[in-house]
């Protein structure tokens, strides 16, 4: 299946927050959406969906989009990655934000400490202070072969004296695009049972993946934790439908669920809309030959990128990422004015992400996300070659 790209001037029309966060000049490269029409299937779903004039109200229930999305979920875990995810543990949500603070809400109180790998993915921190919880940051370490998980977690936070009640994990990884291993999060495992913690586990970039990384969900690879292990999917990301909100939740044992919804009544969760979860559906049973496409392409543009960067200047450090449309940039070396995201926008008219968003300690490094058209990779490349090797008193 070809993957067809949208050109700029359509992209701008779509008035969307990837395209309208900057100047029309600006090639907006920092909000995580895709620059592609979407799959073949989701577009007929959803053609299919007004054409029928199917705009009523979902339902909950043993029968309906919802349990069609819920059992879609299990018969997809069972085939990607051969995890027997109970349907009963299933609910489906609006959007996984909004699953994050339900989970806090269920798991902690207020001014409790919850446990995040940084540098993390912004809304992370968002939903701590909106939700009046702390963070304690186990930073990832920065190796030569790319950024690893801290392996003693607990002595990291004995020696703050610090006691998280919960733990968000975004696995594989955003920003860095680490795909983490068994024995990086065993640690946490044991960590999470000596304090009594919950996991949560947003698992949204599993299908975005490279070989020879291999994506397994957490409650697969510690079945012995899935009564503290609550993991967050959705198509949203993987299939490029952010503003059609739906998600799944699932909870290891029914008792973790129960502890759940002592907490937070089902109608906070809302019911996600019949086009987002016809999306889903399309998504996750007719356009996978999409997705390959969409790889073979991520795949190509990360190795072209990060070569690029390379060349440019041999002090912006990048990793190759394992996983998701992100690269992690590493320019405290540089000493740019103002940091790498703003000297790139004012020099070469790109938007990314200021590192000092993802957590305490990050600034210098800034997020780029690199899901875009052949056309505007190579404007990418031009523009990103000219500024660094500008700055760096080289040619160009």
């Amino acid at each position: 299946m070809s993957l067809a790209p949208m050109d700029l001037d359509a992209l701008h029309r779509k008035r969307n927050a990837k395209w309208s966060t900057f100047a029309p000049d600006v090639l907006g490269m920092g909000i995580a959406e895709m620059d592609y029409h979407l799959a073949p299937p989701i577009r007929a779903r959803l053609a299919s969906l007004l054409e029928d004039e199917r705009t009523g109200y979902p339902t909950r229930g043993p029968v309906g989009l919802m349990a069609d999305v819920s059992g879609s979920f299990t018969r997809r875990m069972a085939r990607l990655f051969d995890w027997q995810a109970d349907p009963a543990g299933n609910v489906v949500c609006v959007d996984l934000l909004q699953a994050i603070s339900a989970c806090l809400a269920a798991f902690s109180d207020p001014g409790d400490g919850v446990l995040i790998q940084t540098p993390c993915y912004p809304a992370f921190l968002v939903a701590l202070d909106q939700g009046r919880r702390v963070l304690h940051d186990v930073p990832l370490l920065d190796t030569p072969s790319g950024f690893r998980a801290d392996p003693a977690p607990a002595a990291s936070l004995a020696r703050r004296g610090l006691s998280p009640r919960i733990m968000l994990l975004c696995q594989p990884h955003n920003p860095t695009g680490r795909v983490f291993t068994r024995a990086e999060l065993a640690p946490y495992i044991r960590l999470a049972e000596a304090e009594d913690m919950v996991i949560v586990s947003d698992e949204i970039h599993a299908d975005l993946v490279f070989a020879p990384a291999r994506h397994a969900p957490l409650a697969q690879m510690f079945p012995e934790a899935a009564g503290r292990i609550v993991t967050l999917y959705s198509a949203t990301k993987s299939f490029n439908t952010p503003g059609l909100r739906c998600g799944i939740m699932h909870f290891g044992t029914p008792d973790l669920l129960e502890r759940f919804r002592a907490r937070v009544p089902e109608s906070l969760l809302g019911l996600p809309s019949t086009g987002a979860m016809e999306a889903t559906l399309a998504a996750w049973e007719e356009s996978d030959d999409w997705l390959a496409a969409l790889m073979a392409r991520l795949d190509d543009q990360r190795h072209r990128l990060t070569d690029v960067l390379r060349d440019a200047d041999p002090r912006l450090r990048c990793a190759l990422p394992e996983s998701t449309y992100f690269l992690w940039l590493d320019a405290r070396a540089m000493d740019l004015p103002g940091g790498a995201a703003q000297f790139l926008l004012e020099t070469a008219r790109i938007g990314m992400i200021d590192g000092a968003s993802f957590g305490p300690g990050w600034n210098g490094f800034a997020r780029l996300n690199y899901a875009t058209t052949p056309a505007l990779v190579d404007a990418l490349c031009s523009r990103l070659t000219q500024a660094l090797r500008g700055k760096s008193g080289g040619a160009g």
